[in-house]
């Protein structure tokens, strides 16, 4: 997801939630790299702490959010696009009435 200023946000569903699917944003960046390195820095290999199976290591500042499904960079790249095209579709709020 791109910010206003440059700034790109990382969201990714936070296992605890009662809503899996929704993402949350959990850092931001000034470029999707760094966020792709802070996942890549992060991940374990997949373990059971009892109750919950976790891909991010134990007592990092991801491990209580699921992986993307799909490669890290591309999966940012996808959002990045979807959240272009909907900078470029929706209107202004000083559009609306």
């Amino acid at each position: 997801m791109i910010l206003k200023d440059g700034m790109f946000v990382l969201c990714l569903n936070d296992m605890r939630g009662p809503k899996v699917e929704v993402l949350s944003p959990v850092c931001c960046a000034e470029s999707a790299e760094e966020l792709v390195r802070l996942m890549e820095r992060e991940k374990s290999e997949p373990y059971d702490d009892g109750r919950w199976r976790k891909a991010f290591r134990k007592g990092g500042p991801l491990e209580w959010y699921n992986r993307p499904y799909v490669n890290s960079f591309e999966w940012i790249e996808r959002e990045m696009h979807i959240m272009q095209y909907f900078a470029k579709t929706l209107p202004h709020v000083s559009e609306l009435t």
